[in-house]
């Protein structure tokens, strides 16, 4: 596919060397038929990561191949996110690892695993706070801290950040006594007992 655009107005030509007609899609548009998940748009106001997972996950979806990946997430920028259409080389266009490659340089929010390790072991529930969110920080910040590491350990390292991150303290006494093995198994334990018991969040 090579891609041509009036910048960032919206209109992006595609031109297919294997396929029918060259097909011009606009944001009412869709540039193909087979579309059963539509990304949303990106304007690099979020970090690159997140809607790149959104992404690819629309893409398994509509079983595109990484020509069509990449038609549909030019299609998908708009305001300050357009600007890599001029990051890449003109024929790069239509790759879509180069242009995921500069959305990443540009709105990537990648950190030093050391200072992901840092901020697992300081994580802490903030007063009010709601667990759901705590648990998916961890999650994330085991990820990201140790990407090398067995999926098991990194889960059991969530585990023991969600403990630790815990409070009031008779919340973490009453999901510390019932021993539980996994991430889910002690988020479900605390939420049940802030709802049975009424406690929440508070500073320590």
């Amino acid at each position: 596919i090579s891609t041509t655009q009036s910048w960032c107005s919206g209109i992006i030509i595609i031109k297919r060397q294997n396929n029918f007609n060259t097909m011009k899609t606009s944001e009412n548009t869709s540039l193909s038929p087979s579309v059963r998940v539509r990304p949303g748009r990106y304007d690099g106001e979020a970090p690159w990561e997140t809607y790149e997972g959104q992404f690819q996950l629309a893409a398994r979806t509509n079983g595109w191949s990484r020509a069509e990946m990449a038609g549909h997430l030019a299609v998908a920028l708009e305001g300050a996110a357009c600007q890599v259409l001029l990051d890449v080389l003109e024929e790069d266009r239509g790759d879509y690892t180069a242009l995921a490659a500069a959305l990443q340089l540009r709105f990537g929010v990648e950190e030093a695993p050391d200072l992901m390790w840092e901020r697992l072991a300081l994580q802490r529930r903030r007063p009010g706070e709601r667990l759901g969110p705590v648990a998916a920080d961890v999650m994330f910040l085991a990820r990201r801290g140790y990407p090398t590491f067995p999926r098991e350990a990194q889960r059991e390292m969530a585990l023991q950040a969600f403990l630790k991150a815990l409070s009031p303290e008779e919340l973490l006494r009453h999901v510390q006594l019932a021993a539980p093995t996994s991430l889910e198994q002690a988020l479900a334990l605390a939420t049940r007992a802030e709802a049975v018991f009424g406690v929440t969040g508070s500073a320590s």
